[in-house]
């Protein structure tokens, strides 16, 4: 009943704003004498002021105050003719725009009558609404029939093309909006390999390995997340879901903690601080403590300056060439900020980045290269910065720059896959047999057999 209700009053206000237009009087534009008229009057204002400033003589302002007149004389007869001819097509014309309004009307009353009498017999006014609850399913599910023809394309190219680190990035996070944990988790997984340990990826990994166990931080995402940390210690997926992890455990009191600490450093419109601090509460009352003031979120960081909507809406108005000296000015000035605060490792690799973007691979290095001299432990800016460095050498030995970087990755991440392939390949190349055998070796216990990097770990040792 409300349903009709609603629709009745919908298609009245739809009828209105139609046959409203049609069925009043229409005002006619001014004419052109109007226009001319109010001309004359503001130059005859004009004149009266320059009088009386002494700008022109008296003689001067008569002779232009005639002929001012004289125009306006003009242009009054002109409207005055103009009012007739109008007067005289309304008369004619009054009985045929009678009849297209009593037609405009008729078929406006008609329209509705029709769409009614067309539901009533072949809808379903009867219909139960769906659930409100069931909403946000039934969304899910039409997004996925649109995405899972894509979805299974690029799955079945990366059954191809195994090595496709974006590729697999691309279908976690699509499996991710199909709500398909599962298999977001499996191309997760692969991802985080070819990445190296990436810790995003990493993190990113572990929430979809909780999803896939139904909201338990099954040991799998506790180990997930502790590498995270080992590389990223503000991770802040992390560290909520490991304390949710101690708290499944029954170890309430760490989880307690750990939460209170994390809300010490999330700031207040984070989206997971209600759900943080509902942890909190739930877990004090568990304890039988009370909470207390929760931890003040520091105020947020304000972001560096880019580009409004105003920037962007002025950007599709621009040609390529405009559009290309835009991004550069920003990145002038991304460069110029990082100039005065060169601790930023962050910025340098949106530095790096954005040069990438702009194809000038020798200044997105020498970001890569600031960014680690920034923050010389920063595993993530050392490994773009060697991935940078070493390009597509695959099976040849990396430059000596990056010979070293990946040694520095070493010695923060002994497992991390592509610095012991390519520091093997620099050991080889100097001689160094031992080193390299060491290396491979070591890649070889961390690489799934039948893969194809595992045999071309074993080609390899078998040159030396």
């Amino acid at each position: 009943m409300i349903f009709a209700i609603v629709a009745a009053l919908l298609t009245a206000l739809a009828v209105a704003a139609l046959l409203i237009p049609v069925l009043r009087r229409h005002r006619r534009a001014p004419a052109r004498a109007d226009y001319d008229l109010a001309v004359y009057r503001d130059q005859l204002r004009e004149l009266e002021s320059d009088r009386a400033r002494g700008l022109v003589s008296g003689e001067e302002a008569d002779a232009a105050r005639t002929e001012i007149e004289r125009r306006m004389l003009r242009a009054a007869r002109a409207r005055e003719a103009a009012q007739a001819v109008e007067a005289e097509e309304e008369r004619a014309a009054g009985p045929r725009l009678w009849r297209r309004r009593a037609a405009a009307l008729a078929l406006g009353l008609c329209v509705p009558a029709l769409a009614a009498g067309v539901y009533a017999s072949f809808g379903t006014p009867g219909l139960p609404d769906r659930p409100f609850a069931e909403r946000p399913q039934a969304a899910a599910e039409s997004a996925g029939t649109a995405l899972s023809e894509p979805v299974e394309r690029l799955a079945a190219r990366l059954a191809k093309d195994p090595d496709d680190l974006e590729g697999w990035l691309l279908l976690g996070r699509s499996y991710l909006v199909l709500q398909r944990f599962g298999d977001a988790a499996d191309a997760l997984r692969q991802a985080a390999a070819l990445s190296g340990g990436d810790p995003e990826i990493l993190s990113m990994l572990g929430e979809a390995i909780v999803w896939a166990s139904g909201g338990t931080v099954v040991p799998e995402a506790v180990s997930t997340f502790e590498r995270v940390l080992e590389t990223r210690p503000d991770d802040a997926a992390a560290r909520y879901h490991l304390a949710l992890g101690l708290a499944q455990a029954g170890a309430v009191r760490e989880a307690y903690e750990m939460w209170r600490a994390l809300a010490a450093d999330t700031p207040a419109d984070a989206p997971w601080r209600a759900d943080l601090e509902g942890l909190i509460r739930q877990a004090a009352e568990v304890l039988g403590i009370e909470p207390g003031t929760l931890p003040r979120a520091p105020a947020a960081v304000e972001a560096p300056a880019g580009p409004g909507e105003d920037d962007v809406a002025a950007a599709a108005e621009m040609t390529p060439e405009e559009r290309t000296a835009m991004i550069r000015g920003m990145v002038e000035g991304l460069a110029r900020r990082l100039e005065e605060n060169p601790g930023d490792a962050e910025g340098w690799l949106r530095l790096a980045r954005s040069y990438d973007v702009l194809g000038e691979p020798e200044k997105a290095r020498d970001a890569l290269r600031r960014a680690t001299d920034a923050v010389p432990d920063d595993l993530a800016a050392l490994r773009a910065f060697a991935r940078a460095l070493t390009g597509e050498a695959g099976p040849e030995a990396p430059p000596p720059e990056a010979a070293a970087v990946y040694a520095r990755i070493l010695a923060l991440d002994p497992d991390d896959q592509p610095a012991l392939w390519f520091t093997g390949l620099a050991a080889a190349e100097r001689g160094d047999a031992a080193t390299a055998r060491s290396h491979w070796r070591r890649l070889l216990d961390l690489l799934a057999p039948d893969t194809p990097e595992h045999a071309a770990v074993r080609a390899a040792l078998d040159s030396l």
